[in-house]
């Protein structure tokens, strides 16, 4: 029986969940890193609020710079740490890859969300416009809500733990959505009625 492996991660998690999708699709060239194959697809893989790109100057950082409490200083820094000694590319800034890049990775769905006033919103946009180039289009079926449900999971994770010191949150609750599976893109927005719309 095929074993369904689904694949998700928060901001650096995201970033790690999708240098595993390149390493899985490009096999890294250092020596270290072993090559790894999967004898099928991954059933899906959620990523909410991804680190695409070490490049935080975007304006998104500036209009949000009084609801995200995740600043472009900060990132500036946090990137440092993350990468260390190791040379920027494809495989830990996911955004500097092509679109044809992403046409390999062996994944049949993919959920991208992001905070509408987060700083990070407008490099997660343009990474998803990137899927779409070779890949995903929109289905509404059970999948989609076990992808819901992992999504919905790793919310409450994140808001459990994501408190600030001054009792305020990282971001609000609005969502700006994306699902894909393998040639467009729907993007969910609030409708200001407690409700949802599909754009795009």
């Amino acid at each position: 029986m095929q074993i369904q492996i689904f694949l998700g991660g928060d901001s650096a998690g995201g970033n790690i969940s999708l240098g595993l999708l390149s390493h899985l699709a490009h096999s890294h060239p250092h020596q270290e890193i072993p090559e790894l194959k999967l004898p099928h697809n991954l059933r899906g893989v959620c990523l909410i609020s991804p680190w695409v790109t070490f490049d935080h100057t975007g304006a998104a950082y500036h209009r949000y710079r009084e609801s995200d409490f995740i600043t472009a200083k900060w990132l500036d820094s946090a990137a440092g740490w993350f990468t260390g000694d190791s040379k920027t590319d494809a495989y830990n800034q996911p955004l500097t890859a092509s679109a044809d890049w992403w046409g390999d990775i062996p994944v049949n769905e993919i959920l991208v969300v992001a905070g509408s006033d987060e700083g990070m919103v407008d490099d997660i946009r343009t990474f998803g416009q990137k899927l779409t180039v070779r890949h995903f289009y929109f289905r509404g079926d059970e999948d989609w809500l076990l992808l819901l449900l992992l999504l919905l999971m790793m919310i409450m994770v994140t808001v459990c733990s994501g408190e600030c010191d001054d009792g305020d949150y990282a971001t609000g609750t609005a969502y700006c959505c994306y699902y894909f599976e393998i040639a467009g893109v729907y993007e969910t927005r609030p409708d200001g009625n407690g409700g949802e719309i599909v754009v795009g």
